[in-house]
């Protein structure tokens, strides 16, 4: 009897790696709009500073979700900036403030939560936007997508922050209570050169 069990889940096995291994046919998501992309737009903030932020949007009238990235890392992005515009989506890629673009100094993570609420409230009140916002971004970006949802905007529906972490006090500038000395002078310093 354990023959026949261990060659049933053999086989269920053998299926599965047929399946995952084999030739399938994946229907991706095809572009249905044209885009007209905006950039350098300058962003105020509550306390008068002005951040650059892309906007990339559906070449059509009505109005549309908006997916918004803030980032250190520049926001110059065409490439995801146009590929989610033509699915229908407002797209916004802001540099953060002090980067690249963006007026103000950069002091990793202490504007975020504020800056982040304002950047959000602009977006939905863009004429292309239907009041609907999805955040993302990944390492810097995800703690930028953390901090401002501290604040609870209404209008942001969804996150997607990847290669972060949400406690940065407990697992990015120290983990488990310990002072992550290396990543932080790397991170750092790449911070100041305007690399990070």
């Amino acid at each position: 009897m354990k023959k026949i069990y261990g060659l049933i889940v053999l086989i269920f096995i053998c299926s599965g790696a047929i399946s995952l291994f084999g030739e399938t046919k994946t229907k991706l998501s095809q572009p249905v709009y044209n885009v007209k992309a905006t950039y350098n737009i300058m962003v105020p903030m509550r306390d008068g500073v002005r951040l650059s932020a892309d906007v990339y949007r559906p070449k059509a009238d009505g109005k549309f979700p908006a997916l918004l990235m803030r980032t250190p890392y520049d926001n110059y992005d065409p490439e995801t900036g146009y590929y989610f515009a033509s699915r229908g989506y407002v797209v916004v890629l802001q540099d953060v403030r002090g980067k690249y673009d963006s007026e103000g100094e950069f002091y990793p993570f202490i504007s975020e939560q504020k800056d982040g609420y304002d950047t959000q409230d602009w977006v939905a009140a863009l004429p292309w936007c239907n009041g609907t916002i999805g955040t993302f971004g990944g390492s810097y970006g995800a703690a930028t997508q953390w901090q401002a949802a501290l604040l609870h905007n209404p209008h942001v529906k969804a996150m997607f922050p990847y290669v972060g972490a949400a406690d940065i006090f407990n697992h990015w500038i120290y983990n488990n209570g310990a002072f992550v000395l290396f990543f932080n002078v790397i991170w750092g310093t790449a911070s100041i050169s305007g690399q990070a």
